[in-house]
């Protein structure tokens, strides 16, 4: 029976099966795909049989092997992809992209645009590049300094933009999230308070929360709740609105008065210039509400005098204007009355309602917001004034213009309410409709409540007893006069912030966002931490069943191929499962983890650095998975090739300086994740000159794991600093990337030979190639997979004697010589097939010396 193998364009496994008969006998009971009869190519011994032959052509018994092929989609000729070039976007150096671009070619080719020489020498100008661009397993790297994952780049304050990418953590690690929304700072009576969410992608653990260094639940003021971010998770309730804010800290400017007489106003640029100044701001779009923050920072007192019939009011009057209007609409006139020497707070609330409202108030002692109005007469005092209305919306039925405590049961006042600390104006449409509004604020004339009549708006003023418009002036004689004199005023008013407000959760319900939700009172937020560990399916055994927290890289890596995170998620039929079980296992026997933040990165680029911290690489073909360095030492390799099964056999090496030793940067698990930097240095050096390479470890947190992989990356620039570059026909098929396998050639020893075996008698082949005499002499045959013996020791021969019995046909493919029968072991760094079933391989050292 003849062996038999198909294997999937591109795939990773083989079918192999054996079989009788002739070609297109094989062919039907191959169950292959149904544009093979059109399409296919059916070779014996690799070398490819006409279709209109196959079923005139029975194999013979030494007939080694059948292999059945589909050509691949595109042309040939190098157009296939190079692997290098798939991470050539890491951007080097002004010197590395001019080698790379072919500036040291020669005649020969040696550094030929785009080739691995050309690459790898380019990189050379930085080792860490060159790493990235040509190693089998590239570092656990981004690659670019300036987007660290570290507190201070990645969360501490920072608010997510729009459309922007959410945080991941992969294992477990200290991390301080973003926000998901702008934090809302407010004043609830005289205590200041914020409301903050924070925000991870995706399901995590959450433990051990913190602002700075303390507790969060030690601390005293501060509530929290904490949401691990799975569908079913209830809702967090401790904010329910989002905001945007707007911080002013400016002050209103009332009067300007002369040094030397604080009653009479400086006109000397001007009356205007001396008169209050109004602010504007503008809402968003469309808010539920918007609040304007106030401060007294001195607070409100005559003469530093607090008694009862020295209370002082400030007054002050908004407008507001519609975008896309011209026209500002009076809101009613408000008054804020205090009698106090410390600093107070206010707030004036505008509130979008479905429809009117009763004016009603809710006052401590008449202090506070003490008064609203809708109508002021034209001021008696000269020059005199006209009066002044606020819009018809806050005008209902009754007698009083006025709202204050003792004229709630007949104002004529509505849509308005009065509290000690809030005043809040309700708007509705058709006056005022949802949408985004300029609003302008202007303070009047501080004034002792005690000479002001709220009926008549007569008041005591420095320029006589009369009805004053508390926002202009009267005349003393000539002199423009404030209605009050600042002498010993203390009315300073401060508009610290803007802010709109959404009446909507920050967050939508059942979204896979892990939450940080705080409200904290009369406190500064710090840096909130937390340490997070994001949820992914492990292996039980039998399945990727159970969530858990882990930090072995193979579950987290399979989770970017096939998780709901990945907006493009990799179809899990196509993972191949015996690749990533096996990688979780090398990485539990070598204690591999990967602890890192992922954020604004590719999905490739993630995988990458996930896979890289089990020093493995992402495989990406029809199939995904990942492929993993080790020390291959007990393996046996996939395949042989000798020239009997090559064509074009080079070799490319670079001749780069090498760096002395690298300064590593990890953020290190025992220091709370702060950034640490150690210097490893390379073997066999012992002082580090000034020749060190700077590398940031992403995923590592432990100083024993980074110089390990340090050194790691050290020797892989000395120990696999040569590309091996054959063709191989169609029985290249059984490699792929990460593949062991032997080479044979004159170049790496001339006492080898290579060839077929002719005759096979016990342990006696009869060879078609003498082979060198000596001792210790071995042989390998490729039958079935690859299988080695020892050479009974004698001179050269086309005849020799196995030391043991090994499986061997007439027709297998041998290679003998000194060693292990004379074959360099190599790993496969790429394959570029070709539309004519052969394909170019790529291949690097085996180097086991990267793991002494």
């Amino acid at each position: 029976m003849t062996l038999c193998v198909y294997r999937e364009p591109f795939g990773f496994t083989p079918r192999v099966e054996r079989h009788t008969g002739t070609l297109a006998e094989m062919v039907a009971r191959m169950h292959l795909p149904e544009e093979f009869a059109e399409r296919g190519v059916v070779c014996v011994n690799g070398h490819p049989v006409p279709r209109g032959v196959w079923a005139m052509v029975r194999p013979r018994a030494e007939v080694t092997e059948v292999t059945f092929h589909l050509p691949p989609a595109g042309g040939g000729g190098g157009g296939g992809k190079q692997v290098l070039a798939m991470v050539a976007a890491i951007a080097l150096t002004a010197g590395t992209a001019a080698i790379a671009g072919g500036s040291l070619a020669t005649a020969g080719g040696w550094f030929a645009k785009g080739s691995i020489s050309a690459l790898a020498l380019a990189s050379g100008t930085a080792a860490v590049g060159s790493l990235l661009l040509g190693a089998l397993t590239a570092p656990p790297t981004f690659g670019s300094a300036d987007v660290r994952d570290t507190p201070e780049s990645s969360a501490e304050g920072n608010v997510l933009a729009a459309n922007g990418p959410i945080p991941r953590v992969v294992g477990e690690r200290k991390v301080y999230p973003p926000f998901a929304v702008e934090p809302f700072l407010y004043f609830d009576g005289q205590d200041e308070v914020v409301e903050a969410v924070y925000c991870l992608a995706g399901p995590h653990r959450l433990r051990d929360v913190r602002f700075g260094t303390a507790p969060i639940h030690e601390m005293q003021s501060v509530e929290y709740q904490t949401r691990e971010g799975w569908g079913s998770d209830a809702d967090q309730t401790l904010v329910a609105r989002q905001t945007k804010t707007e911080q002013l800290q400016a002050e209103l400017k009332g009067y300007t008065t002369q040094e030397d007489n604080q009653s009479a106003l400086d006109i000397t640029d001007g009356i205007a210039s001396a008169l209050p100044v109004p602010q504007v701001v503008a809402t968003r779009i469309a808010p539920h509400e918007h609040w304007l923050q106030l401060v007294f920072p001195a607070g409100l007192s005559q003469g530093g005098d607090t008694h009862g019939d020295q209370h002082v009011r400030v007054p002050l009057r908004i407008r507001v204007r519609r975008e896309g209007t011209t026209q500002w609409l009076n809101l009613p006139e408000l008054h804020y009355e205090g009698a106090s020497l410390q600093s107070l707070r206010a707030t004036i609330k505008l509130v979008w309602v479905p429809t009117a409202r009763p004016a009603t108030t809710q006052l401590e002692g008449w202090l506070g917001w003490t008064e609203g109005r809708i109508a002021n007469p034209a001021q008696t005092i000269a020059p005199g004034f006209p009066s002044w209305q606020a819009h018809s919306w806050f005008i209902g039925s009754g007698a009083a213009d006025f709202l204050n405590p003792a004229t709630v049961g007949n104002t004529r006042v509505r849509n308005l309410r009065l509290t000690r600390y809030d005043a809040t104006v309700y708007l509705s449409a058709p006056a005022f409709p949802p949408g985004r509004y300029e609003i302008e604020v202007t303070r009047g004339a501080g004034f002792k409540r005690s000479e002001y009549n709220p009926i008549t708006y007569v008041y005591q003023g420095e320029a006589g007893n009369g009805v004053y418009d508390l926002f202009k002036y009267g005349l003393s004689g000539a002199v423009p006069v404030a209605p009050h004199g600042l002498n010993g005023m203390s009315d300073r008013v401060m508009l610290m912030r803007s802010v709109s407000i959404w009446n909507e959760r920050p967050i939508p319900s059942g979204s896979e966002l892990a939450i940080i939700a705080v409200r904290a009172r009369n406190r500064q937020l710090g840096p909130l931490s937390v340490v997070a560990g994001g949820y992914v399916r492990d292996w039980d055994g039998g399945t990727w069943g159970p969530y858990t927290v882990t930090s072995n890289p193979a579950p987290h890596l399979r989770d970017i191929y096939v998780g709901s995170l990945n907006a493009a998620a990799v179809p899990a039929g196509i993972i191949d499962n015996g690749m990533m079980v096996g990688f979780r296992q090398h990485c539990i026997d070598h204690g591999y983890t990967v602890n890192a933040l992922i954020e604004g990165r590719s999905m490739i680029e993630a995988a990458r650095v996930v896979a890289a911290c089990g020093y493995g690489q992402p495989y990406v073909s029809e199939v995904w998975g990942v492929i993993w360095d080790r020390d291959r030492s007990d393996e046996t390799p996939v395949q042989i090739f000798t020239p009997r099964n090559t064509a074009n056999f080079s070799w490319e090496k670079a001749f780069p300086t090498l760096p002395d030793g690298f300064l590593v940067t990890y953020a290190d698990r025992t220091l709370g994740y702060e950034d640490r930097q150690i210097t490893v240095l390379r073997d066999g050096v012992t002082v580090a000159s000034r020749l060190l390479e700077q590398v940031t470890y992403d995923g590592i947190d432990t100083e024993a794991a980074a110089r390990e992989r340090a050194l790691f990356d050290l020797r892989q620039l000395e120990l696999r600093a040569v590309y091996y570059k054959f063709d191989a026909p169609a029985e290249a098929i059984v490699c792929r990337r990460g593949s062991l396998i032997g080479m044979q050639h004159h170049s790496f020893d001339v006492a080898t030979a290579a060839g077929r075996v002719v005759a096979v008698d016990g342990l006696t082949l009869h060879l078609d190639e003498a082979v060198p005499g000596g001792t210790g002499r071995s042989i390998a045959i490729r039958q079935e997979g690859i299988a080695f013996a020892g050479l009974v020791d004698g001179p050269d021969s086309a005849v020799v004697t196995l030391t043991h019995a090994i499986p061997v046909e007439p027709g297998a493919l041998f290679t003998a010589g000194p060693g292990e029968a004379g074959a360099k072991r190599m790993i496969v760094f790429a394959v570029e097939p070709h539309a004519d079933l052969t394909a170019t391989l790529t291949c690097l050292d085996e180097a086991p010396g990267l793991w002494a």
